[in-house]
């Protein structure tokens, strides 16, 4: 999934990140640490194709998961809050 969201390939990005975050689920639970990878994954995949609202959801999962959890990297808060400028701000 970041190999085609990084080539700008945005809808080819959404299966391969739902899949993680179908797997992560699985795996970690719901509101853990560990699904906001995918949760940023999905949001700037969202993002690049003009769909805010459903970007502005999966970052508020994001954000959820990381207000649960206060020793989160400041790498992902970065990422997160990057997103959440982006969406609400968007370039150009």
């Amino acid at each position: 999934a970041t190999k085609f969201l990084v080539h700008g390939d945005f809808e080819l990005s959404i299966p391969g990140a739902v899949q993680a975050l179908r797997f992560s689920l699985d795996v970690y639970g719901a509101g853990k640490i560990e699904l906001v990878p995918c949760y940023l994954l999905l949001a700037e995949a969202n993002l690049g194709l003009g769909r805010h609202k459903q970007a502005e959801e999966y970052l508020s999962l994001a954000n959820w998961s990381i207000l649960k959890n206060p020793d989160c990297s400041n790498r992902t808060k970065s990422q997160l809050y990057r997103n959440f400028g982006e969406n609400f701000f968007p370039p150009g």
